[in-house]
């Protein structure tokens, strides 16, 4: 259920047309009906017999569920009562503006008709099992990519970091030589690389947002999804958890790149390291 429809031919629902209804594309294409014709709908009620109610069709709608729009018909909540016979409803939907407070208003609700046994709330997230198994199979992908950029990141800065170690071998051999410990020579490289790491994710993620922001307004054409007969526009949804989760990646896979190299420039022989610059 969604507030959005995409009206193809005709208009939407009005208050104003007690006996207007809107029909799914693909319904109005099998029926070959459009706006302005007249219809007949009939139904069989709970109690037996029918119920028959005359419509016009104010138009014809698209949502991005092509099976949706094969069968579906809406109709004023009035005439759907006088077609079943029946006061009230079986089933009411809630649209939220924002997903992130289907928790919030779910208790809200279940507290204040706590005394209604035969209401039930159920969240969306409960009824959406596609939705449900491809968001794992996404999230799976995702930390997969997440884990290849972290084992990119700490090889190339690990390799990196050692050739600057072994440039820099005489000035180790020196900071030794001068009673500098191996504790402040690893700490003196971790250092540096996790300097290295802030510096880098940050410019990182200003060039990703840029780019993500120029992109979006630009667009992406894609072919229909399935289930859809329509081309889509996508963008690139940057949120501030995705750009901080990929700062801290950079940082922690180059904090991680630079323990190796510390660890070798601190282990190094004075002498060796004396004679390097010869």
């Amino acid at each position: 259920m969604s507030k959005q429809l995409t009206m193809v031919t005709g208009q939407g629902m009005s208050v104003a047309q007690e006996n207007g209804i809107i029909i799914g594309k693909g319904l109005a294409e099998s029926l070959d009906v459009g706006a302005g014709d007249t219809v007949v709908l009939l139904v069989s009620p709970e109690g037996g017999g029918l119920g028959a109610s005359d419509a016009v069709v104010l138009g014809t709608f698209q949502t991005s569920n092509k099976a949706y729009d094969d069968v579906s018909i809406r109709i004023p909540i009035d005439m759907a009562r006088r077609l079943l016979r029946t006061d009230g409803a079986h089933k009411w939907v809630i649209l939220l503006d924002d997903t992130e407070q289907t928790a919030p208003v779910l208790e809200k609700l279940r507290a204040t008709f706590s005394s209604r046994a035969d209401l039930e709330f159920v969240p969306w997230s409960d009824l959406a099992d596609f939705y449900n198994k491809s968001a794992k199979l996404f999230a799976a992908q995702l930390n997969v990519i997440w884990a290849v950029i972290a084992i990119i990141i700490v090889v190339s800065i690990s390799n990196t970091l050692i050739m600057n170690v072994m440039e820099r071998t005489a000035e180790i051999g020196t900071l030794m030589a001068l009673g500098l410990r191996q504790q402040r020579i690893l700490a003196l490289f971790v250092s540096e690389g996790f300097m290295l790491g802030c510096m880098g994710a940050l410019v990182g993620a200003s060039i990703g947002l840029a780019l993500g922001a120029a992109v979006s307004a630009v667009g992406i054409p894609l072919p229909p999804a399935p289930g859809m007969d329509f081309p889509v526009r996508g963008e690139i949804m940057v949120t501030w958890s995705l750009a901080i989760g990929g700062t801290l990646l950079g940082i922690l896979a180059t904090l991680a790149a630079s323990i190796y190299p510390a660890r070798k420039a601190s282990r190094l022989v004075i002498v060796d390291a004396l004679r390097h610059a010869r």
